[in-house]
């Protein structure tokens, strides 16, 4: 099961943007999806797991199924950028174009990639369009 992070950027309406979630340095494990040390590898996969509905009885995401998105460019960050105000370092985010959304929609991004660790990490992040 992907878990959803905290982050929920907003949107707007039929904007062509490239987002980036966070993977963490290792430093926060109640937050953090990187152990210290280790990086994003490979070409990420990135879909859209669907329209956010709500929580389950044991706090998991639940969607309904749409194909609103296009998601395109998926690549892990190769320079340092900024995320929701902190600067993240090479290695330690995935980012994608995104277009498509619909109006008051919030979609979840299931994000799915190597480390150079041997591990695959998933993780889901909300994208809300006002």
């Amino acid at each position: 099961m992907a878990v959803v992070l905290g982050e929920r950027p907003v949107l707007p309406v039929n904007a062509v943007d490239f987002i980036s979630a966070d993977g963490g340095d290792g430093t926060n494990p109640d937050d953090d999806y990187l152990d210290v040390g280790e990086l994003f590898t490979g070409t990420p996969t990135i879909t859209e797991a669907g329209t956010f509905l709500g929580w389950d009885l044991n706090g998991a995401a639940v969607y309904l199924a749409s194909t609103d998105l296009t998601l395109a460019n998926k690549v892990v960050n190769t320079a340092s950028i900024v995320v929701k105000g902190n600067t993240v370092a090479a290695g330690h985010a995935l980012q994608c174009k995104i277009s498509g959304q619909q109006a008051g929609k919030t979609y979840g991004i299931r994000f799915l990639c190597g480390t150079d660790a041997g591990r695959t990490v998933s993780f889901d992040v909300l994208i809300k369009v006002k």
